[in-house]
């Protein structure tokens, strides 16, 4: 299988525990942080792969990490997946909609989840071919 990646961006950590062990077990590699400059920092070490990030933090503000995300050129080659207690999508979906694949709303359901991770990973051209 090809080095896989997802980071996984949120500021609970026994969300980022059990992200990280959930994806771990079906053969992703992962790496989880708990605030935007470590985001950053592993982007600009060329993390390439699914981006999960939790919106609805309020020290880290996932809005403002996925414009910045944008606005540093670090989309290429990277998805994101929107995690959120929030029922109904801010307006702000719709402005990133280009680079986002999924909205889940919490809780969430641990197989839909690892899906959408697979399908956003074949819209990357560089997992094509995902044996996971």
């Amino acid at each position: 299988m090809k080095d896989i990646k997802i980071m996984i961006i949120d500021d609970d950590p026994d969300t980022l525990i059990i992200l990280k062990t959930v994806f771990e077990y079906v053969g992703f590699k992962v790496i989880a942080v708990d605030d935007k400059s470590k985001c950053i920092s592993e982007l600009e070490k060329g993390f390439r792969g699914v981006i999960i990030i939790d919106i609805n933090v309020p020290y880290l503000n996932g809005w403002n990490t996925i414009n910045d995300i944008v606005l540093n050129g670090s989309m290429s080659g990277n998805k994101l997946i929107i995690i959120s207690s929030e029922k109904y999508p801010d307006k702000r979906v719709e402005e990133f909609g280009e680079y986002i694949n999924d909205y889940i709303i919490k809780p969430f359901d641990f197989e839909y989840l690892i899906n959408s991770v697979k399908k956003s990973l074949l819209s990357i051209d560089n997992y094509n071919t995902i044996s996971t």
